[in-house]
């Protein structure tokens, strides 16, 4: 039971870690693309550092299970990490609806700036 609870642990500090970091570098300038500039912008950046902590923190917790269990239990359980960045995300950019907003879903900056790079450009409309 300690093995399956370590590898979930591990799985969920990998995905809150790969979010961090991608925070890190969100406004990163195109300039600083991968050179040492972009090693020291990243530094300079808490969430990112934090990210870093906790990935560490990911791999400890994946060498003490994998040291405590079989890589046929542990290695299963680590792609539960997608699962849970997924739902961390879901729940990132569509928050639950808040009461008294008649059950429609308020989406925030977040999802907006989402939507907006989503919309396709150009091509051809399709008929129906």
């Amino acid at each position: 039971m300690m093995v399956v609870l370590l590898a979930l642990l591990a799985s969920l500090a990998n995905a809150v870690s790969s979010i961090c970091q991608r925070l890190g570098v969100e406004d990163a300038t195109q300039k600083n693309g991968p050179s040492m500039s972009l090693v020291r912008h990243m530094v300079q950046r808490k969430i990112w550092l934090f990210g870093f902590a906790i990935m560490a923190g990911g791999y400890g917790l994946q060498a003490t299970a994998l040291h405590l269990g079989s890589l046929n239990l542990v290695q299963p359980l680590m792609v539960s990490e997608m699962v849970i960045l997924v739902v961390i995300l879901w729940l990132w950019y569509f928050p639950a609806t808040p009461e008294g907003s008649g059950g429609r879903r308020r989406h925030g900056p977040r999802s907006r700036r989402f939507s907006r790079r989503g919309q396709p450009l150009g091509g051809d409309a399709c008929a129906e």
